[in-house]
């Protein structure tokens, strides 16, 4: 079968280019807040494109990290657009790395469809630690995370084809399964039942949290068909620079979050639904529990990311199990992410023994381990092994 991974991975980036709203905020922005002389650090650069904008603000240096294959991009469009004396490329994940100075700014676009989904917390707390200097200024330097009730039409297709009549027999339990998970929609201001609301804001360059918690009540403004909870970001780039996906969202780069009902039901002027978030381990985990009060009557009900169909079985601590990360789980997460068709089983155990020498050794040990996991998920690479 013909692989589209790097088709994909171009079609990916490019449409990132075309988005002349997020381009445009993030020059803007750049030029504002970078200084001549400035060193920067661009974390999750991608193509480089913003690596590029800040030598054209003046900086001395960049540092571009990324982990991704995209990087080989990067590397030719500096080369070609006059810039490579002035940007180091880092192919790595940014906490892997060290720079020989540290940065004065730091850049980086990993804003998620609703804000830190994709792990800015964690990369700005690390970065801060060891890669800035004190004070350094940041793009973005704050965001928001916004919700509203929202009936969404059409209705997610992963949710709907679990219920379709078609289908010969119950397969429910997939719509429960995929009920607990955030789901990508487009929303119209049509689509909302009620005034958004700001459920966090958080300044990247003062003392960011390791959990973030948040609730809010939400009145029903007109009859709809409740579908959940819609969610989107607003990032503060740089002062009086905004970057939103808002809806109608000016930016195709991202969509928006569905936080789904456990069962859609229509809803009236009057009516209130309240809803509770936590997102933990640096936006992997999202817990909600919606509380809805119509008239006299109040029901509760609680959706978890579960992300896993191991989720379904059955245990002895219940549905309102919340799961944490074993110190084994992050040994394999690490070598799954290490598996990117060029490493050898060998450097990665290398790296593993290095990294986690207390709890899987050294050795053959490491190596045994990490070769398992390697053939249990890697496809075999040219030189018979399991790619890794």
């Amino acid at each position: 079968m013909y692989d589209r991974t790097t088709v994909d991975i171009l079609d990916y980036h490019s449409s990132m280019l075309l988005d002349s709203e997020r381009l445009d905020a993030f020059r803007r922005a750049i030029q504002a807040v970078v200084k001549p002389g400035d060193i920067v650090l661009d974390i999750g650069c991608g193509t480089g494109i913003l690596s590029l904008f800040a030598c054209q603000a003046g900086a001395a240096h960049v540092y571009a990290v990324e982990q991704g294959q995209i990087i080989e991009i990067a590397r030719h469009a500096c080369r070609d657009n006059g810039f490579d004396d002035r940007v180091t490329f880092v192919e790595d994940w940014s906490s892997r790395i060290d720079v020989p100075r540290r940065a004065d700014v730091l850049l980086s676009e990993t804003i998620g469809n609703a804000a830190f989904d994709e792990g800015i917390l964690g990369l700005v707390v690390d970065a801060s630690k060891r890669l800035l200097v004190e004070g350094a200024r940041m793009i973005p330097y704050a965001l928001e995370l916004w919700a509203a009730p929202v009936q969404a039409d059409p209705y997610p297709p992963a949710l709907a084809a679990w219920k379709d009549p078609l289908l010969p027999f119950d397969f429910s339990v997939g719509y429960t399964l995929s009920n607990n998970n955030l789901h990508p929609i487009q929303l119209e201001v049509a689509d909302l039942l009620g005034e958004p609301v700001r459920l966090l804001k958080i300044d990247l360059a003062g003392e960011v949290p390791e959990e973030l918690e948040a609730a809010a009540s939400f009145p029903i403004a007109r009859q709809g068909r409740l579908h959940g909870v819609g969610l989107w970001f607003r990032a503060e780039l740089a002062p009086g620079i905004i970057l939103s996906n808002a809806p109608p969202n000016p930016a195709p780069s991202w969509v928006h979050w569905l936080l789904p009902v456990p069962k859609p039901r229509v809803v009236k002027p009057g009516d209130r639904i309240d809803v509770h978030l936590r997102i933990r381990e640096n936006g992997g985990q999202w817990t909600w529990q919606f509380g809805d009060v119509h008239a006299e009557r109040q029901k509760t009900a609680q959706t978890t990311r579960a992300g896993l169909l191991t989720s379904l079985r059955p245990s002895s601590a219940g549905r309102s199990m919340t799961p944490e990360r074993t110190q084994a789980s992050l040994v394999d997460l690490y070598i799954l992410q290490a598996i990117d068709g060029r490493t050898t089983v060998e450097e990665i155990a290398r790296r593993v023994a290095l990294q986690f020498s207390d709890s899987i050794g050294a050795g053959d040990a490491a190596y045994a381990h990490v070769l398992e996991v390697c053939s249990r998920y890697g496809s075999r690479g040219t030189g018979g092994a399991p790619a890794a």
